[in-house]
């Protein structure tokens, strides 16, 4: 295990402090007992009381090197990843690897060394929709999983095994939430909607997991050429609808679409959108790609395309410039 310095007090990987007096150290050596600052492990505010460090999310125990509670249920499980399922471990027990940000998984979940990264997701970026349904409240950001969506589509992407000139791209697509508001209050529970990706032909469903190319937690995945120059190129669709049920039936409020003509460089990782990609102009669009950079996750802004007016729901899709 290695220690690793932060404000002049050394630390194991989980956040511990190595204070003087311990195992040899010393003041001179650059350790001490207290440093006086509440910043402690990756920057985050330590309570003096209880000794937890506070992740915006939920608290943090470097004594213990976990969460003192656990994340959102199945927030970013997956059956691939067997480690996902402890909600209360730090950065899948990775921390020389990994730091977390705000006490949940940075996106996309599960990703390695090695592999592509890329998350599509549609939100809406004022309070409400139309008045009475609940908008996501939020701004483009590619790097923070406490905020909500409309849909939204994790893809990774890496060089298939045994097989060099192709890349696999498993894609997990999942469906945000509705409900009623008035005067910016919830009044209705609720109510997860539904959302469906393609990738090139293969479908998976936010509400089928069955619906399965590859794995049984509603993954699909496909197999792309790598051309001459190092790029696979391959098409994410998706549909998204809200959920309010029986009510839409009475009030049609259209379908939120999109279909991106992605490219993967498989060999700098680089994410590009290409020619022919659209989308419908409501609500917010938006691509990002992650890549290892060393020990460290890089994110990418490949796209964003802000929201025009609710109607777009009900005309055709766009171009995207």
């Amino acid at each position: 295990m290695r220690e690793r310095e932060t404000n002049c007090v050394f630390k194991l990987p989980f956040g511990e402090e190595l204070g003087a007096g311990t195992g040899g150290r010393t003041v001179a050596q650059g350790y001490s007992a207290s440093d006086g600052v509440r910043q402690k492990f990756t920057g985050h505010q330590r309570d003096t009381e209880t000794g937890l460090d506070y992740f915006k999310a939920r608290y943090y125990s470097s004594t213990q090197g976990r969460f003192t509670s656990a994340d959102a249920p199945f927030a970013d499980q997956r059956q691939t990843d067997p480690s996902s399922w402890n909600s209360y471990a730090y950065v899948r027990n990775n921390p020389c690897n990994r730091t977390d940000p705000n006490g949940k998984c940075s996106p996309p979940p599960g990703l390695k060394p090695g592999q592509v990264g890329i998350c599509i997701e549609a939100f809406i970026a004022a309070k409400t929709f139309r008045g009475v349904g609940n908008g996501n409240d939020r701004t483009f950001n590619g790097n923070d999983e406490k905020l909500t969506y409309k849909f939204r589509v994790d893809i990774i992407a890496e060089r298939m095994k045994g097989n060099s000139k192709n890349l696999t791209v498993t894609q997990k697509t999942t469906a945000g939430f509705s409900y009623a508001v008035v005067g910016g209050v919830q009044v209705t529970p609720a109510v997860q909607g539904t959302a469906n990706s393609k990738l090139n032909s293969a479908q998976g469903s936010s509400n089928s997991p069955s619906v399965s190319a590859r794995d049984s937690d509603g993954a699909t995945a496909i197999g792309v050429p790598i051309a001459r120059d190092g790029t696979a190129s391959f098409n994410v669709t998706t549909k998204a609808n809200n959920g309010f049920g029986d009510f839409s039936d009475l009030v049609d409020f259209g379908t939120i679409r999109s279909s991106l003509n992605l490219s993967v460089n498989a060999n700098n990782g680089k994410v590009e959108y290409d020619e022919g990609s659209k989308a419908t102009g409501y609500p917010s669009l938006a691509i990002y790609s992650y890549v290892y950079d060393g020990k460290n996750i890089v994110t990418n802004t490949v796209k964003e395309i802000p929201e025009t007016k609710p109607e777009a729901l009900k005309e055709p899709m766009k171009p995207i410039p």
